[in-house]
C-alpha cells in the first residue's frame, strides 16, 4: 500500500479523520480539529472532581536585580547594570515556593493581582481516571485549553519550551486567546500532571487598570483510535525484526509544499522543514500547525531569487541549538548560532570553485559534512578551514551518520552505490571504506539504532541490513527527497517528498545490538526480552529475593515499593517508601529509589523524600542507617550496594529534591559517594562527581563501579577497592558522550556479572562493558532504563525501564559464581 493509498483507506474507514477535502496549503492533517470525544470543565467543582483537579494561586513580585549589559558575544557579559525580574521566576521555582493559596474552581473568575503591570502563577494539579464520559482514557490524546485575561504561558510538569516561531500553546497566544497544549499523546489512567500557568495583565505597553483572572479551563480527550492517525502497514517481518510493540504505522502530516527538500529534528526545537521553492523553513509545532521558522531561508536579492529553488535545500542540527543550512540562492552553507549570529561555513571561494550543495549532515559536536554531487565534491566543515574529502564516489550525494556518529554513509547521486566511511574521534574521515549496492540511486539516507539502512530510492523507501541485505520496502506516490529521525530512539522516520510530509512509526525498538563476540558469553543467542509489567510511573531499584522468588522495585512518584512474582504479578509491598511527611512533598520523586536485600532478607532503601538510607526490619519498623554527614542532611540517596566486608556503598545526588542541584534545601555543597561501615560509621569516599548515580562492586571485591549521570556527558567510572574499603585511583571505564541524547535516559544503575562484565542502564537500553571498558553490546528497550538486577540461579536479568519491568534471559555462567547472599552485609 502506498502513502496515498493509506490515506484513502483511512478516509473510507475513519469517518472524517481528515476534516476537509479542500485542504489549504501548509495545513497539517491531524484528528484534533473536530470536537473531542470527552471533555471536562475544570472551572466548575463538579468537573474538577472528575480528575481530582486542585487549583491554587501565587502572587508574583516585580523586583530590581543586578545584571550585565550585552557583551561582544551577544550575551550578558558586558558591564554591570540593573534590570528587573519576576519572583518566583520559572515554574520550578514557583512550585517549590510557599504562599500558594488554594482556590475553588468557581474562584478562577475572581480578580487577582494588583492591577496595571502585574503577574501571577496559577497551579493546576490533576490525576486521570480510567474513563471520562464513558470514554477510556488509556492511549488517548489529552489537551488542556485555558483562556486567561489577559496573557498566559503554560508549563507542564515543570517544562516550558521557548522556540522561535511559536504563535501559541506553551507561550503567550495573544490577548484573551485560548492557550491549547497537548498534555500527552498516550494517556494512562492514574497519570498525574502538574501544570503552572503564568498570567500577565496586558497590553504590557499600556497596562490597564484591571486584574488577572481565568475565563475558562477545560480538558479535551480524543480516543486512542483518533489519536493514532494512519494505518498499519504490512511490511515484511524481516524489515521490522528486533522491533516490538504496535508495529509500523504511516501518517500523512502535511501537504501543499512547493518543493520540500530538507528536514532536521531536535528534541528542543522539534521538526524543521525546508521548502526550497517557497524560500522558507517551517517548524512543525506541538499544536499541529506549521509555523514559519526562517523566511528568506536561502535567498534575499532578486538575483538569488531567480535561481531554481532558491530556498534552503538541506538542514542539519549541529547541536547546542545550532543549525546548518544549505542555501540554494546564495550558493553557500551557513550556520545559525544559538544567539542568532550567522556564520558562513562554505561558499564558492572556500570550495575552490562553483558550489551547488546537495546534502548536509552534522554531528552533535558541530562537525558537518556537505556533498556537492554536481561537482563531485564532499567537504568536512566545523574543524576550521573547510576541507575537501577524497571519496571513491564520482557524485557524492545523500549523507547520514549512524547512531554513534562514528561512521558516515555516502550514497552516489547517479549510481546505485553506498559507501560507509569510518570517522576519527574529531569527526574527520579515517578513510576506511566499504561499498554496498543499492537498488537505485538514493536521494536520502537514514540509519536506525540497529545499523539498518533506510534509503529513499525514487518513490521507494527501502530497508536494508547493515550488510546490505534487503529487508523490505514501501512505495510512495512521489519520489522521496529527505529523511530524518524525529525521536531520540530512531524509531519514527519523517519522510519528505516535494509536496508532502509523512511519518513512519516503527514502534518501540526492542532488541539486542551485539558489538563484540564476548556479548554471547552473557546473553542467550536468541534474546527476546519479556515484558513482565506495565502501567507503572517511574520504577527503579530492582532487588531479587531468591528465597521468596520475588522481585522488589520502587515506583518513585507513587512513593511505594512493589513486589512482582510469577504467580501473583505486581502487588504493593510498602507504601510511603521514601516520604513520610509531614505535609505534601513538593517535588516529583518522593519515593524510594535503590533497593538492596541483606543476608537476612531485610530490605535496605534509598529514601528520596526523607533523604536517608534505611533498613526495613522484619517487624515492619525502619532503622535509619544514614541520614546526614558532617552534621548536614544528605541530598537524596540514590543507589546502594554491598562490599565484601559487609560495608554498604551508596551514592547521594540531589535528584530527589524538588529542584535537584539548584534546590535551596540542599545542605551539602557536593554530591557524595559514601561507605557505611559495618559498625555504623559513615565515610565520604568521593565528592567531585556532578551526578553520581548507579553503584556496584565487582564479584572479586576489588573494583567499585560508579555511573556519573551528567545528561550531556554520561560516564562509567571504576575505582580500585582496597582491602580496608578505601578507594584507589579513578579510571574511566567508558566515556558515553557519544550516546548522550541518542535515546531517552542516561548512565544509571549497575550490576556486575560473575565473569566481570558490567551491565548498566544507559541511554535507551542496557549497556554491557568488559572490565577493560570495551562496549560489548546494547540491549535496546525503546525507553529510558533506570536499573538492572541479576538472578543468576534463575538465569535472568531484571530491568526497570520507565513504567515497564522487563526480564532478559542470561546464559548459564561458565564457572562457579559467588552467591548474591555472600556479597551482602551480615544481619
Amino acid at each position: 500500500m502506498n502513502a496515498r493509498g493509506a490515506t484513502s483507506l483511512l478516509l473510507a474507514l475513519g469517518g472524517g479523520l481528515f476534516a476537509s477535502s479542500a485542504l489549504r496549503a501548509q495545513h497539517v492533517l491531524h484528528s484534533f480539529d473536530e470536537l473531542p470525544d470527552a471533555g471536562v470543565d475544570l472551572a466548575t467543582g463538579a468537573g474538577a472532581m472528575r480528575v481530582q483537579a486542585r487549583w491554587s494561586f501565587l502572587p508574583v513580585e516585580i523586583t530590581p536585580v543586578a545584571h550585565r549589559a550585552v557583551g561582544a558575544d551577544l550575551k550578558p557579559s558586558g558591564p554591570a547594570n540593573r534590570t528587573f525580574d519576576v519572583l518566583p521566576s520559572g515554574a520550578a521555582s514557583a512550585l517549590a515556593s510557599s504562599g500558594w493559596r488554594e482556590l475553588a474552581p468557581e474562584e478562577l473568575v475572581s480578580r487577582r493581582g494588583d492591577g496595571k503591570l502585574c503577574f501571577g502563577w496559577y497551579r493546576l494539579q490533576l490525576e486521570l481516571p480510567t474513563k471520562l464520559d464513558s470514554v477510556p482514557v488509556e492511549g488517548g490524546a489529552l489537551f488542556l485549553e485555558v483562556v486567561v485575561d489577559d496573557l498566559a504561558e503554560i508549563w507542564i510538569d515543570g517544562e516550558h519550551r521557548s522556540i522561535l516561531g511559536t504563535r501559541g500553546g506553551s507561550s503567550a497566544a495573544g490577548w484573551n486567546a485560548p492557550n491549547r497544549v497537548q498534555l500527552t499523546s498516550h494517556a494512562r489512567s492514574a497519570q498525574r500532571f502538574e501544570i503552572a500557568i503564568f498570567a500577565a495583565n496586558a497590553p504590557l505597553s499600556q497596562p490597564p487598570g484591571n486584574y488577572l483572572w481565568i475565563r475558562s479551563a477545560a480538558l479535551e480527550l480524543y480516543r486512542a483510535e483518533r489519536a493514532r492517525i494512519g494505518t498499519a502497514l504490512e511490511l515484511p517481518r524481516a524489515a521490522l525484526r528486533a522491533q516490538r510493540g504496535d508495529g509500523a504505522e504511516l501518517r500523512l502530516l502535511a501537504e501543499g509544499f512547493g518543493s520540500l527538500r530538507g528536514l532536521a529534528w531536535t528534541a528542543e526545537q522539534g521538526l524543521l522543514l525546508a521548502d526550497a521553492a517557497k524560500n522558507t523553513v517551517y517548524r512543525l509545532a506541538e499544536d499541529g500547525e506549521l509555523h514559519p521558522y526562517r523566511v528568506k531561508s536561502g535567498a534575499a536579492s532578486t538575483t538569488e531569487l531567480a535561481r531554481l529553488e532558491p530556498g534552503a535545500r538541506a538542514i542539519a542540527s549541529a547541536g547546542d541549538g545550532r543549525f546548518d543550512f544549505a542555501e540554494g540562492g546564495r550558493a553557500r552553507i551557513a550556520r545559525i548560532e544559538r544567539n542568532g549570529v550567522v556564520r558562513v561555513l562554505l561558499d564558492a571561494s572556500s570550495a575552490g570553485g562553483a558550489l551547488q550543495p546537495f546534502a548536509l549532515v552534522a554531528r552533535r559536536d558541530g562537525v558537518s559534512y556537505a556533498s556537492d554531487a554536481e561537482h563531485g565534491a564532499l567537504f568536512t566543515l566545523g574543524l576550521g578551514v573547510p576541507q575537501r574529502v577524497a571519496t571513491p564516489l564520482p557524485y557524492p550525494g545523500a549523507l547520514a551518520f549512524d547512531a554513534s556518529e562514528r561512521a558516515l554513509y555516502v550514497a552516489d547521486a547517479r549510481e546505485p552505490k553506498l559507501w560507509i566511511t569510518a570517522l576519527a574521534g574529531d569527526g574527520s574521515p579515517a578513510f576506511e571504506t566499504r561499498e554496498l549496492p543499492l537498488g537505485a540511486p538514493a536521494r536520502a539516507l537514514a540509519i536506525d539504532a540497529f545499523g539498518r539502512i533506510f534509503a529513499a530510492e525514487g518513490r521507494t523507501l527501502t530497508v536494508r541490513s547493515r550488510t546490505g541485505e534487503e529487508l523490505g520496502s514501501l512505495s510512495f506516490e512521489e519520489p522521496l527527497t529527505a529523511l530524518t529521525w524525529i525521536d531520540a530512539a530512531r524509531r519514527t522516520l519523517a519522510c519528505a517528498s516535494a509536496h508532502a510530509l509523512h511519518a513512519l512509526a516503527l514502534g518501540p525498538a526492542v532488541g539486542a545490538e551485539p558489538l563484540d563476540p564476548r556479548w554471547t558469553a552473557i546473553f542467550a543467542s536468541e534474546l527476546e526480552p519479556e515484558l513482565l509489567a506495565d502501567e507503572r510511573t517511574w520504577i527503579e531499584g530492582p532487588a531479587w529475593d531468591a528465597q521468596r522468588q520475588v522481585l522488589y522495585f520502587s515506583d518513585i512518584p507513587r512513593n511505594a515499593v512493589y513486589a512482582w512474582s510469577a504467580s501473583a504479578g505486581v502487588r504493593e509491598h510498602l507504601p510511603a517508601s521514601g516520604w513520610s511527611g509531614p505535609g505534601e512533598f513538593l517535588g516529583r520523586e518522593p519515593g524510594s529509589n535503590g533497593l538492596l536485600l541483606d543476608a537476612a532478607g531485610r530490605l535496605i532503601l534509598c529514601e528520596h523524600g526523607n533523604r536517608r538510607l534505611t533498613r526495613l526490619e522484619t517487624n515492619g519498623t525502619r532503622t535509619v542507617l544514614a541520614a546526614g554527614y558532617d552534621g548536614k542532611r544528605l541530598n537524596s540517596p540514590n543507589d546502594v550496594c554491598a562490599g565484601p566486608d559487609g560495608a554498604l556503598y551508596f551514592t547521594d545526588p540531589p535528584f530527589g529534591l524538588p529542584l535537584a542541584h539548584e534546590d535551596p534545601s540542599r545542605e551539602l555543597a557536593f554530591c557524595g559517594v559514601y561507605r557505611l561501615r559495618a559498625d555504623g560509621s559513615l565515610e565520604l569516599l568521593l565528592d567531585h562527581l556532578r551526578s553520581p548515580n548507579g553503584i556496584a562492586v565487582s564479584p572479586d571485591g576489588r573494583t567499585l563501579y560508579v555511573s556519573d549521570a551528567v545528561p550531556e556527558h554520561p560516564r562509567w567510572l571504576a575505582y580500585e577497592l582496597r582491602a580496608d574499603g578505601s578507594l584507589g585511583a579513578e579510571r574511566v571505564l567508558h566515556d558515553g558522550r557519544r550516546f548522550a541524547g541518542t535515546a531517552p535516559g542516561g548512565a544509571d544503575g549497575i550490576e556486575v556479572h560473575p565473569n566481570g562484565t558490567v551491565l548498566s542502564a544507559g541511554p535507551g537500553g542496557v549497556y554491557a562493558f568488559a572490565p577493560d571498558g570495551a562496549l560489548l553490546g546494547i540491549l535496546h528497550l525503546g525507553s529510558a532504563v533506570s536499573n538492572v538486577e541479576l538472578d543468576l540461579a534463575g538465569g535472568a536479568l531484571y530491568i526497570t525501564a520507565g513504567r515497564r519491568l522487563w526480564r532478559a534471559a542470561l546464559r548459564p555462567p561458565a564457572r562457579e559464581h559467588r552467591s548474591a547472599a555472600s556479597q551482602r552485609p551480615p544481619a
